[in-house]
């Protein structure tokens, strides 16, 4: 990966209309930067604005305020042919491939498609490029002549990325592409794609709420919360220890592989709060067991967790009041945090064994 971004986005908002003109939030002032051959994973609850961010940064949404730059240029200054040949560069695949695909075409046509619209090749050099995607994507040549309806949901995830890469693009969003899958083959499939990073080196928004998945393809982690980015850092470092209490909560719902591996909870109470007519102040404040008065009043801070790269945006960072407070020593941090975590997984495993005991006798 290199160190200048191959992707910025800055202060990126997108509101949408509804009921009585009525706003709703999708996202609300978000700066991201995205590397050479760099994952980010991109997570949150559902509403919490992950997709339409990933629509919005390759203009299939508008936004309505803020720049996105993809290799130096200003999309959002782009229109026309300028804009159509910067999409070859960009790519999509979605949770469910059919929703791109037509279905009377054949996976031939639909993996050459994008290739006949940016590309200037000769059958021969199409149908050779064809055969290269589809080796890369690890597809068996039968499914060419097959419609896509006709081949398993996994192979049609395959012929998506198959199609994506079609164009040689530098950035690929990836949204839900292991939501429909069973685990065998999401690990298939993040097996094709980081494969494909190291060898193109593409970089990827990887959108998903299987954080186990978002963790075992990821190098960056971003958190959204009701449209706002909350904590953005390193995948390992944001998982062990994450300083937002939002990403506590959320990144402590994980279920572990070993029933006996304990883990503590961070848990948030209330309803999360309509996107239409956002509290005041944080976000998060409605639910968090943290919550002061000073939380309500104003739009948290950002916490520099870690330094400043040469872009100028930390490597590590956070959104929160109380953070603010303890940004020097963080060990002091995570143990408020950890007063605040719940004791329901000892709950439970004592309830278990006393059944079992019932039962036995």
């Amino acid at each position: 990966m290199t160190d200048e971004p191959l992707l910025q986005i800055r202060n990126l908002t997108k509101t949408f209309t509804v009921g009585k003109g009525q706003e709703l939030v999708a996202v609300s002032n978000v700066s991201l930067d995205l590397r050479e051959g760099e994952t980010l994973g991109l997570v949150g609850e559902s509403g919490s604005g992950k997709t339409t961010l990933g629509r919005v940064v390759l203009r299939l949404t508008e936004p309505d305020t803020g720049t996105v730059r993809f290799e130096g240029i200003d999309l959002l200054a782009l229109a026309g042919e300028p804009m159509r040949r910067m999409r070859s560069k960009m790519q999509i695949v979605y949770q469910d491939p059919m929703l791109g695909f037509n279905p009377r075409m054949r996976v031939r046509d639909i993996i050459s498609e994008p290739l006949r619209l940016h590309e200037t090749l000769s059958r021969t050099e199409l149908q050779k490029r064809v055969m290269e995607v589809l080796e890369l994507a690890d597809l068996d040549p039968r499914v060419l002549s097959e419609r896509p309806g006709a081949i398993r949901k996994a192979e049609q995830q395959q012929v998506a990325i198959a199609r994506a890469i079609a164009t040689g693009p530098r950035f690929i969003v990836l949204d839900e592409p292991t939501g429909l899958l069973d685990l065998s083959v999401s690990i298939h499939i993040i097996g094709i794609l980081r494969r494909l990073q190291e060898e193109q080196k593409i970089a990827y928004i990887f959108i998903s709420h299987d954080l186990s998945a978002v963790r075992a393809i990821s190098h960056r982690l971003a958190i959204m919360y009701l449209g706002q980015l909350v904590e953005t850092g390193p995948i390992e470092d944001v998982f062990a220890r994450p300083t937002h209490p939002y990403s506590e909560a959320l990144l402590s719902s994980v279920l572990l592989p070993d029933p006996k591996t304990t883990r503590q909870r961070l848990r948030l109470s209330g309803e999360i709060p309509s996107p239409i007519n956002l509290p005041p102040g944080c976000p998060l404040a409605p639910r968090c067991p943290l919550v002061e008065e000073r939380c309500t009043g104003g739009p948290p801070p950002l916490v520099a967790i870690r330094g400043n790269g040469e872009s100028g945006q930390p490597s590590w960072w956070s959104t929160c009041f109380p953070l603010s407070d303890n940004e020097e020593n963080l060990d002091n941090w995570y143990a408020i945090m950890q007063e605040h975590e719940s004791t329901e997984t000892e709950e439970l495993r004592a309830a278990i064994a006393a059944a079992r005991t019932e039962n036995e006798g």
